[in-house]
């Protein structure tokens, strides 16, 4: 299940960039994950591969100190921990 919205684009990048597999209910979701993990081990490596080269691990940070940057230009001075 993918939240309507941000996830939906979350969820489809990870399918576009093969970081990820989709399944049609919960159910299916232990079994998806047993097969990578049984049959697949070349494949659940491909797709940690191509997740980490999606990753930005730092993003929230960065956003927050732009968001600073922008409050202090207009006087607001904010600091971020």
């Amino acid at each position: 299940y993918v939240v309507p919205g941000q996830e939906e684009g979350n969820a489809m990048k990870l399918l576009e960039h093969k970081a990820g597999i989709m399944v049609n209910n919960p159910a299916d979701i232990a079994m998806g994950i047993l097969s990578l993990m049984k049959n697949s081990a070349h494949r659940l490596q491909s797709m940690r591969q191509a997740a980490l080269e999606q990753a930005h691990p730092g993003a929230a940070v960065e956003i927050a100190n732009l968001a600073v940057e922008i409050a202090n230009r207009k006087g607001h001075g904010l600091t971020v921990n």
